[in-house]
């Protein structure tokens, strides 16, 4: 086998190593009641710009999703069911929400994504004119932030199981053979060239 084989046969074991990671939060962790702050959820990488109420309850879904929402939901208590927004502590590049009524008014909701930069590059906005609940997606390369409001009038609304995936970092074993072993490998194949040329 070749060098280069080997080394891409390494490059491809030690890549794989960086799976995106998709992460959960459905709020069943938490007991109903329960105040989240800012960093509550900061080990999980979303860190809410609200403080969070969690509630025991279902959320009716839209007719087309069987079943309801998992057990708990969480609602903003700064302004009473009002917008949310949030970071995530790794960029993502694919957001979903569940949010819905949360009272019997009409609900239009928009999931907004933003880059580092504050521009937005991805958005998904429905109209819920039941006392249901709808799934928002988003995709986009590097979403940091994330913002779900009432896209025309004030409305109260709750949200449950938000999925984000997190986008790899390079892994540390990728770079350790980057920065050491891929040099040493590379002078060696320099001075096998070298050999060569001065031979002939």
């Amino acid at each position: 086998m070749s060098h280069t084989h080997i080394i891409l046969t390494i490059l491809v074991g030690l890549t794989a190593s960086a799976v995106k990671a998709a992460v959960v939060i459905d709020f069943d962790e938490f007991f109903a009641g329960q105040i989240l702050d800012q960093s509550s959820l900061l080990d999980r990488g979303v860190a809410f710009d609200q403080r969070l109420r969690v509630t025991d309850g279902t959320i009716p879904i839209d007719h087309t999703m069987p079943g309801y929402s998992s057990p708990n939901w969480a609602h903003n208590i700064d302004d009473l069911y009002g917008n949310l927004s949030g970071s995530f502590t790794l960029p993502v590049d694919y957001v979903s929400i569940l949010a819905g009524d949360g009272g019997g008014d009409a609900d239009f909701l928009v999931l907004r994504g933003f880059d580092a930069n504050g521009n937005e590059v991805a958005s998904s906005v429905l109209d819920s004119d039941e006392d249901v609940a709808r799934v928002y997606e988003i995709a986009a390369p590097a979403i940091v932030r994330f913002e779900i409001a009432n896209a025309f009038v004030p409305g109260s609304f709750h949200i449950d199981n938000l999925t984000f995936n997190q986008v790899p970092e390079p892994s540390t074993p990728l770079l350790l053979f980057l920065g050491c072993v891929l040099p040493v490998l590379l002078r060696r194949k320099r001075h096998e060239t070298a050999a060569t040329c001065s031979s002939q």
